[in-house]
């Protein structure tokens, strides 16, 4: 079958490196690790995994930031990858042993790796937060489309544990469940995070996860009022067609002016370094700027902690919640993350 691969190589890496600082087609090039091949199906890691004919599979950031090689080597998700492996871990597909169109969970925590008892962190459900990621009856990996030894989702067909299928619903469109993976994101983070009563929320974004932001604040919680500070045009439309109130800026001075603006204040009175170092971060998807509290979604632990700097204003605070399902310290019993700094004068 067809797969997308990903083979390590520091030659390869170097050669598309190089390349793709003049074009950016030498990241899929001949020369380069990742490649469209021709593969054998790997076996079933168990009797209770099945194949799973792949029917869409989504483009995750992570995916993109991987062909393009656009991360640090230091980075501690390096050690949880097993090599060479199919990319693609967001998928619709067909279960090769009932025909049932399913949705996957790629988390390989400790039931697809055969582990019992499962660790705390499985028993409550949080799978992300597994303590099993390297042992079990797979190699090193987080969830499929890093794993050696589980076809990922960027393949004609793909294999999971049977925990990890969920069926689809007849009125669900294959379009719509292939968004299940990053608007389970955006959800929890939301519900674990919720806007308090009374307060504007801003959406700081213009990928998947925000947009997704955006629909379920509105669904979830009508009475808030929402803004989007996205790319101008189609994106600011979508945003709007999405259900955000107003669309602003993303350039943090613009933003930051904005926002001051609609909540009857100056830009010079908000937490406006804090903010503006919190804002140049691309991943910060979902902050709430106006009850000088940020929620993100989908952002590396060091960059929250990297963005603990020092404030404008010698009054002002800024709270940091970091709940990303999947990024937690050791020992963290589940709950939001809160990073509480003081302002300082310069």
């Amino acid at each position: 079958m067809q797969a997308l691969v990903f083979r390590h190589s520091l030659a390869r890496e170097a050669a598309s490196a190089i390349g793709g600082r003049l074009d950016r087609r030498a990241f899929v090039s001949r020369l380069a690790p990742v490649r469209l091949e021709d593969v054998d199906e790997l076996p079933l890691p168990s009797e209770d995994w099945v194949r799973v004919e792949t029917i869409f599979s989504g483009l995750c950031g992570s995916d993109v930031k991987q062909i393009l090689l656009n991360g640090a080597r230091d980075n501690p998700l390096t050690a949880l990858v097993s090599f060479p492996h199919v990319l693609g871990h967001e998928a619709v597909g067909r279960r090769a042993d009932t025909g049932e169109r399913v949705v996957l969970n790629p988390w390989l925590s400790c039931g697809p790796r055969g582990i019992e008892p499962p660790c705390e962190a499985c028993a409550a459900g949080r799978y992300p937060w597994c303590r099993n990621f390297r042992s079990g009856n797979l190699p090193v990996s987080i969830h499929i489309g890093n794993c050696a030894a589980a076809t990922g989702a960027h393949a004609e067909r793909f294999s999971a544990h049977g925990s990890q299928l969920f069926a689809i619903p007849d009125q669900v469109s294959d379009e719509a469940a292939v968004l299940a993976d990053p608007v389970s994101v955006s959800l929890r983070s939301i519900l674990l995070a919720p806007p308090p009563a009374g307060q504007a929320v801003l959406v700081y974004g213009s990928g998947t996860l925000a947009f997704a932001a955006i629909a379920l604040l509105r669904h979830l919680y009508p009475a808030a009022e929402v803004w989007a500070a996205t790319r101008p045009g189609p994106r600011a439309g979508l945003a709007t067609r999405l259900g955000a109130h107003a669309a602003l800026s993303s350039t943090p001075d613009e933003l930051i002016a904005q926002v001051a603006r609609r909540v009857g204040t100056t830009a010079d009175s908000l937490d406006g370094r804090a903010a503006q170092r919190l804002l140049r971060y691309r991943k910060l998807h979902s902050s709430e700027l106006c009850a000088k509290e940020v929620v993100l979604i989908g952002v590396r632990w060091n960059a929250v902690l990297r963005s603990r700097g020092r404030a404008g204003h010698p009054r002002d605070r800024l709270a940091v919640r970091a709940v990303r399902p999947g990024a937690v310290p050791a020992g963290d019993a589940g709950r939001p993350v809160r990073l509480r700094t003081r302002a300082r004068q310069n």
